[in-house]
């Protein structure tokens, strides 16, 4: 009985063993590693197989140059990682290359098949190989490859921005075979659009029928027919694909801007509604669709694109900026209560503003008083007081802030980097107009300031009008010379003239878009004359004076200096904004008056103008 129990609890463990090997085995067999590697061993027996295949041919036929080019082009190809531009047999394809070449030099398939994979001066090489046995054997070349020589010819050189000799190849080739231009169209319409050939590119594109059932060139068509201004024949191209397929993307926000451009509102906001029934980066399209109505669409379909900006949330709007630029172009448009949160938000940050000035006015009012060294020996008789430079200041801050109403996205996506992606263009329009807000806040502050304050402080107690303007271009010279020292000693990329414009105390980019938004000459009316005197009258004015009445000179002009070097927002050059400010303040001391500073500020806005217009396109 006990043999019996025991033979029972043995069987048993038999069993359990039995089975959990079995798993532990099952799970081993069914490992990814293991199917992977059968995979890589089957790509591999097969690629022999079929290299065996080719090799048991050319012992046949050696000199059967389509085969020996079809067996390099599968070694080429057959294991090729397309994504990583990887190939395990790129040196078994570099000896069959060769060993061709070196056998059929001058065979026209031969050299036609260097032409798919080199590049560069090689390339240009088997060009001059092929040119040349073309003079010296005509015979051997069929219509066919000369044609297919001809357009690799033109991609090339078309890539190479040598359009002319692209122009030439692709005509040749077309000569040679009419087939080519169904293939190559696309490419020979973009050279006759660089050369200028624009009737001509627009006949190119007509002549092809639309039979093709490849979607990206059929719009890559349309996007030609749009630059050629064939909205119509563009715009059927764009429905057939949109038949073809809804879910293809199409750049609509493109159509809608060029469609625009050309008076078509009702047309492009068809295009910008239609972008917004997109799930990624509804936001966007939203605001784009905002930014179109405001500028061409009456205020119902505003306030529709607005509360659909709105629906998104709070942080679509966090301080009503939008809402107030629709109210400022469509002031009857109704409100919701939701809208006043933004409002409460933004006068936070105004009282907020309101009191952050302190921060730098209370240390010059309690400087003088608790430290004697910091304190001006005689009692200075200035035109302005610390409440002119806490006004100045909230000035600042303020004007700084409702710029952005100008086009409240850019404020936004500051802080928040998803939000709206501009276009290029939409950039440079607001920014120019977000320039202009702010220039115009500070004129007014600068003339505010000038209030009950005898307008003789801008010019010159100490020097005559000519003197003052001698001195400022000394000191103007002495101090190019000075920025252009710690310019070298530190490395800064002279070479790269856009870099080398902010020397001057001046932004290529906001010039630039000044100019898109004024036109050059009141662009440099503006940055030139009138932004030197209110940036006079505010550094060199009210704040050197006003802290002058608390703490010695060298303190306050130091002071200045430093507010003048921070405002304008540039790290690295900081020191050279800073030698700006001090010079300008001991000019002010000196003279006794603000105009040789505005001079020397005018010059320097001047010829940093004359720079970028001359040097930077």
């Amino acid at each position: 009985m006990k043999t019996y129990k025991y033979g029972i609890k043995t069987l048993i463990v038999l069993i359990v063993f039995s089975f959990f090997s079995g798993l532990l085995l099952a799970q081993k067999a069914l490992d990814h590693k293991l199917f992977l590697e059968r995979i890589r061993h089957s790509s591999d027996n097969i690629y022999k197989e079929c290299i065996k295949e080719y090799d048991a041919y050319l012992d046949k036929f050696p000199n059967d140059v389509s085969v020996l080019i079809e067996k390099c082009k599968f070694i080429q190809h057959a294991q090729r990682d397309e994504n990583e531009y990887y190939n395990p047999n790129q040196e078994e394809f570099d000896r069959c290359a060769a060993a061709l070449i070196d056998r059929f030099p001058t065979h026209p398939e031969v050299l036609l098949f260097q032409t798919t994979y080199l590049w560069g001066e090689e390339l240009e090489k088997v060009f001059r190989n092929a040119e040349k046995t073309i003079r010296e054997s005509p015979k051997t070349w069929s219509n066919t490859n000369l044609a297919a020589l001809y357009k690799a010819m033109a991609k090339y050189y078309y890539y190479d921005a040598d359009y002319n000799r692209a122009l030439f190849c692709i005509e040749r080739a077309i000569r040679m075979e009419r087939a080519i231009l169904n293939e190559f169209y696309l490419e020979y319409v973009r050279i006759l659009l660089e050369l200028d050939r624009r009737e001509k590119a627009l006949n190119v594109l007509i002549s092809i029928p639309d039979t093709t059932k490849e979607k990206w060139q059929l719009v890559q068509k349309a996007n030609l027919f749009l630059e050629l201004k064939a909205y119509s024949k563009a715009l059927d191209i764009y429905n057939l694909v949109e038949q073809m397929d809804s879910t293809y993307y199409i750049n609509k926000p493109y159509l809608a801007s060029t469609f625009e451009g050309v008076g078509e509102y009702e047309l492009a906001r068809k295009y910008l509604v239609a972008d917004t029934s997109r799930s990624y980066g509804k936001k966007d399209a939203i605001i784009r669709l905002l930014h179109h109505d405001l500028k061409y669409q009456d205020g119902s379909k505003c306030i529709d694109s607005y509360n659909a900006l709105r629906d998104l949330g709070y942080s679509s709007d966090p301080i009503s900026f939008y809402r107030l630029k629709l109210f400022f172009s469509h002031p009857t448009q109704p409100w919701k209560l939701r809208d006043l949160s933004g409002i409460l938000s933004l006068l936070v940050i105004l009282v907020i503003f309101i009191t952050i000035p302190y921060i730098w006015i209370l240390p010059v009012y309690f400087a003088g008083k608790q430290y004697k060294f910091l304190s001006p020996k005689n009692v200075y008789e200035s035109h302005w007081t610390l409440k002119m430079f806490w006004v100045v200041s909230t000035g600042y801050l303020f004007a700084s802030l409702f710029a952005f109403v100008v086009e409240p996205g850019m404020l936004y996506s500051a802080f928040n980097s998803s939000y709206f992606d501009y276009d290029t263009d939409i950039v440079l329009e607001n920014k120019g107009l977000q320039i202009l807000v702010f220039i115009i806040i500070m004129a007014l502050l600068g003339m505010m300031a000038m209030y009950k304050v005898n307008a003789k402080i801008l010019l010159s107690s100490s020097y005559s009008i000519a003197k003052s303007i001698l001195i400022a271009l000394g000191i103007f010279l002495v101090y190019k010379l000075i920025s252009a020292v710690y310019i070298l000693i530190f490395n800064f990329p002279m070479s790269d003239l856009a870099n080398a414009s902010k020397i001057l105390l001046a932004s290529t980019q906001d010039f630039a878009a000044m100019v898109s938004t004024l036109g050059k000459v009141n662009s440099i009316l503006l940055i030139g004359f009138l932004v030197p005197i209110y940036e006079e009258i505010i550094f060199r004015g009210v704040i050197l004076d006003s802290c002058q009445r608390h703490v010695n000179f060298n303190v306050a002009n130091i002071f200045q200096a430093l507010l003048f070097s921070i405002v304008h927002l540039n790290l690295f050059l900081l020191p050279v904004f800073f030698l700006f400010g001090i010079l300008t303040g001991i000019l002010r001391k000196k003279s006794g008056g603000l105009l040789p500073c505005i001079v020397l500020h005018i010059l320097n806005n001047v010829i940093a103008i004359i720079f970028i217009v001359t040097f930077i396109k």
